[in-house]
């Protein structure tokens, strides 16, 4: 009982973090695991993700030239929900009306938990998240 209280401790500790960080947009993005956020232009979340390399997840899969956009569920759930043709219409939206935020976790399974819990708390909060709903 106290080591899963420790880890969700833990993953709590994570979870106010990556709430609490500034979404902006640089080339600076680490290239450790993490936790992300999406934010779109009007400042509210529309999305939260995890990555083994937050600068490939964020610049080359989300923001970059993967034309056929196979590698990025957010763009996927953009251009459905917002009507824009996949491809480079979705990309350029992306690039004009998204910023992020992260937090490095180095474990996988607490990257797992941390995004989980996230999804869950602002799914609750009433944010509508592009997130793949399972219900």
């Amino acid at each position: 009982m106290l080591l899963s209280q420790n880890i969700l401790t833990e993953a709590d500790e994570y979870l106010k973090s990556v709430l609490e960080c500034e979404p902006s947009i640089n080339s600076s993005i680490t290239t450790e695991g993490g936790v992300y956020i999406v934010y779109n232009k009007d400042n509210k979340i529309i999305y939260v993700g995890k990555a083994r390399n937050l600068r490939r997840r964020i610049l080359s899969d989300h923001l970059g030239g993967d034309e056929k956009m196979t590698t990025s569920t957010l763009r996927r759930s953009i251009s459905k929900v917002y009507n824009i043709p996949p491809g480079q219409p979705v990309r350029n939206w992306m690039r004009k009306n998204c910023l992020f935020s992260y937090i490095t976790i180095q474990n996988h399974d607490m990257r797992d938990l941390v995004e989980a819990l996230a999804i869950n708390y602002l799914r609750s909060q009433g944010n509508n998240l592009l997130n793949f709903n399972s219900n």
